[in-house]
């Protein structure tokens, strides 16, 4: 291997690709972690895409590359990433409310049994 890079574009704009080079491994085989979009100049609240792509070092076909398959992400702004904590909030909170009504059915059930033992 000759390098590993991640490669990003503007959904609709993947002609104006830009890449940056993650590692420049010394061996056949590199493992690596890359979270997005640490590293990257992206603009809030646009849709990208990306990849990795890797390179060996063949000199005869000038490195031969092989690219993973594309990615998307929304870069969201503060408000977005807000709104999406609050759903998160009132989901575990829906979540929440469903195992206290079981918790009571459960009680109520065990009551029976217990009050129908005594009979």
């Amino acid at each position: 291997l000759n390098d590993i890079s991640v490669v990003y574009f503007e959904v609709g704009k993947e002609k104006e690709q830009k890449a940056i080079t993650l590692t420049q491994p010394k061996s056949n085989y590199e493992q690596f972690y890359y979270t997005f979009p640490s590293g990257l100049d992206l603009e809030v609240g646009k849709n990208y895409g990306y990849y990795f792509q890797a390179t060996d070092n063949d000199a005869i076909h000038n490195g031969k590359t092989v690219k993973s398959q594309v990615f998307q992400q929304v870069l969201l702004d503060e408000n977005q990433l807000k709104n999406k904590d609050l759903e998160s909030q009132q989901s575990l909170i829906k979540d929440l409310d469903k195992s206290l009504e079981r918790a009571k059915e459960q009680k109520e059930s065990l009551e029976d049994l217990n009050q129908n033992q005594k009979e």
